[in-house]
């Protein structure tokens, strides 16, 4: 990812991840964190493109905040948008109430993204650079169809 990506992601200039974080990232228990990754295999060679995760908010198991990543040279392809849908529809499975992600009020990629599969942009409480975009699950809204994963959110 380049330094601008790993900006919007993670919303600051990290350079390498921390340890703690790719502890965190690489200790998945699949119900208070969910973690999809979108793989490539050009030449056979196995090449991670996009990660999505959420996590249940320790003082509210009935939500979970999301996080996103798709590799620069996969941006605009559809693969945040599929992993995001596929992400809305495991939360809902794991009796997730409400899927939340705090992000960067100039991201317009994202928030155009979150704005399409049902998320509503809303004041984050603490933070005047964020927006958070928010969605419940416990009841399915208009459905969105994403083309060619075959998934409703």
């Amino acid at each position: 990812m380049t330094s601008r990506s790993r900006y919007l992601r993670f919303q600051s200039g990290l350079g390498a991840l921390p340890e703690s974080l790719v502890h965190a990232f690489t200790h998945v228990d699949y119900h208070n964190h969910f973690a999809l990754v979108a793989e490539s295999f050009p030449g056979g060679r196995q090449v991670q493109v996009g990660d999505a995760r959420f996590v249940r908010d320790g003082s509210d198991p009935r939500s979970a905040e999301f996080g996103i990543a798709v590799a620069d040279a996969w941006g605009g392809l559809g693969i945040g948008k599929r992993l995001l849908c596929q992400l809305v529809v495991a939360a809902r499975s794991k009796g997730v109430e409400v899927m939340y992600g705090d992000v960067l009020r100039d991201n317009r990629a994202m928030l155009s993204m979150a704005r399409s599969v049902g998320f509503a942009v809303r004041r984050h409480p603490e933070e005047i650079r964020l927006v958070r975009v928010e969605r419940p699950l416990a009841e399915r809204m208009e459905a969105v169809t994403v083309a060619g994963c075959g998934c409703e959110c």
